[in-house]
């Protein structure tokens, strides 16, 4: 009966989880503005590995990470730059053909923040790239793919200022950056809010 509870318990949270992305997928579609506060980069790239690495684990990957613990602040939307990065190393994954190995690191180059998904999968092939950050746009059409995961993550990221750069070679793997603003610290009091506007 405890295991019952518990599984519910968690059913609910995940499907308020999948609520939110949701509603934050309609926002993004409508190039609606989102609620952003304060938060602590370090922290969300450790939940977002946490909750890729079954995933990654079930198409036969190993993840692999150094993120540090050196607490890193900007004004993002913590769910919205959480799916992002999960699509990243979700993407990773399914690259990985079966066997292979993600690493996510993250970086500080002064006032920026760079959190970095590299697989060594197969790759991306040149007539490719030039298409990955548009919606809906897959290679894996046939594999269920929806070509949500990269455009979204590009979105994200050029929405809160940032950029992602995306490196690929054909059975070599991938290197996806994405790059965001951090605050310096007296501008960090907790959770301060952004209106939206």
């Amino acid at each position: 009966a405890a295991d019952r509870e518990e599984a519910l318990k968690t059913a609910v949270i995940e499907s308020q989880r999948c609520g939110r992305i949701v509603r934050n997928l309609l926002r993004f579609a409508r190039h609606e503005p989102t609620a952003r506060w304060v938060e602590d980069v370090t922290l969300l790239v450790s939940r977002a590995v946490e909750l890729a690495r079954a995933y990654v684990i079930e198409a036969g990957g190993q993840l692999q990470t150094s993120i540090g613990d050196e607490p890193l602040y900007a004004m993002i939307s913590p769910i919205e730059l959480e799916q992002a990065l999960v699509n990243l190393i979700r993407n990773a994954a399914e690259s990985l053909e079966g066997s292979g190995r993600i690493e996510v690191q993250t970086t500080r180059l002064e006032d920026i923040v760079e959190i970095e998904v590299r697989d060594d999968g197969r790759g991306i092939h040149d007539e490719e790239l030039s298409h990955v950050f548009e919606p809906f746009y897959t290679a894996r059409l046939r594999d269920g793919g929806t070509g949500l995961g990269l455009s979204f993550a590009h979105g994200v990221a050029t929405g809160h200022g940032g950029e992602l750069l995306l490196d690929s070679s054909p059975e070599k793997g991938t290197r996806v950056r994405l790059r965001l603003q951090l605050l310096s610290p007296p501008e960090h009091p907790a959770r301060e809010m952004l209106p939206l506007s």
